[in-house]
């Protein structure tokens, strides 16, 4: 199954990535993850946004982890509103994995988040769920993938050969 991560910043991005990784182990059925992190100030870009919709559009799970459970960037909401309107995968989850450090100010999962899983259909999971569950209780689970007609959106084609590390957006320094 496919798992797009959406992060502020690294910690958040590794506690999400360990907490799927830990969900598949724990599970009575067999899963393994296909996640793909994506910083959010990178969807602030049209390039880099357009990349990360074709990367998500088939999708069955996006994580939203760290701050940007709590306080979402305007650029995150008009990224989802897009998703949304071209994702292949019919019923899909939305995960709110807080990762709150010691110092942080906000506990509650932004009402957008949630509002946002209501209008679409989604299942919307949260940290105390995801991390203390296993993955079939869940409710995430393989679904068909929608025959949609052919989408505006192109695969990028990769001619640089950094282009293909599989590690990207998941640096300090980006």
């Amino acid at each position: 199954m496919k798992a797009l991560i959406i992060y502020q910043d690294f910690a958040a991005a590794t506690a999400a990535n360990a907490a799927l990784q830990n969900s598949a182990g724990r599970s009575d059925i067999s899963v393994r993850w296909n996640i793909r992190p994506w910083r959010t100030e990178m969807l602030k870009y049209p390039s880099a946004a357009k990349e990360s919709l074709i990367d998500a559009a088939d999708a069955h799970l996006i994580v939203i982890a760290g701050r940007c459970a709590h306080e979402v960037p305007f650029s995150l909401l008009r990224w989802l509103e897009s998703w949304a309107k071209d994702r292949q995968v019919e019923n899909v989850a939305l995960a709110a994995i807080s990762c709150q450090d010691a110092d942080s100010l906000s506990t509650q999962i932004a009402p957008e988040l949630i509002r946002f899983a209501r209008e679409h259909g989604l299942d919307f999971i949260t940290d105390h769920q995801f991390l203390s569950e296993h993955a079939a209780a869940l409710r995430i689970r393989s679904r068909p993938v929608k025959e949609l007609p052919s989408s505006p959106l192109k695969p990028p084609i990769i001619t640089d050969p950094t282009q293909l590390d599989s590690y990207r957006h998941w640096g300090i320094n980006e």
